[in-house]
């Protein structure tokens, strides 16, 4: 039996599911769930190897979606790519520095990173939030910015993302 802790991926993946469940290595090789019982948010579910749990309905969605997209190894491919792509313009673009130099110490959940020159702050922070991200400041006591690649992220939003810092660069 494995303990999991989903709270942190599947509450930005599937909303504000907050749960811990008890999955096992049945549940993660996505094998068939029997939904015993549903009452409101709460999903009773019973298998061969567990009698009953509780999870919350968007957790079992979630799980879902991940089965359809290819499993936990499809994700990883993707979130791979994601981190490569925002990493490889912040060492290839001289405006921006990231707090982590180590690449192996590096998240691919969190990039963080800041401006060179704090004076194209305003600019920066104008371009992408008309590109229409949102969320990208960093911690209030560290600053700098915080790129979150959770799985539910796209690809495509992280090039968006990609894109206003090399705008931003051939305006500076």
């Amino acid at each position: 039996m494995v303990f999991i802790d989903l709270s942190c991926d599947m509450s930005v993946t599937v909303g504000q599911s907050l749960f811990v469940g008890v999955v096992t290595h049945k549940y993660l090789d996505f094998k068939e769930l029997k939904m015993t019982d549903k009452n409101d948010n709460i999903i009773f579910v019973q298998s061969d190897d567990i009698s009953y749990d509780l999870f919350d309905g968007a957790s079992i969605n979630g799980t879902q979606w991940l089965k359809e997209l290819g499993g936990i190894s499809a994700i990883e491919k993707i979130n791979n790519k994601k981190a490569a792509l925002l990493y490889s313009e912040i060492d290839r673009n001289s405006l921006f520095k990231g707090f982590v130099s180590q690449k192996e110490d590096r998240s691919k959940m969190n990039a963080t990173f800041n401006l060179t020159d704090t004076s194209l702050e305003d600019q920066f922070n104008t371009l992408w939030t008309d590109a229409g991200i949102n969320g990208l400041k960093g911690h209030r006591s560290v600053g700098g910015y915080r790129a979150s690649m959770y799985n539910a992220l796209p690809l495509e939003s992280v090039q968006v993302l990609v894109d206003v810092m090399k705008e931003l660069e051939r305006k500076a």
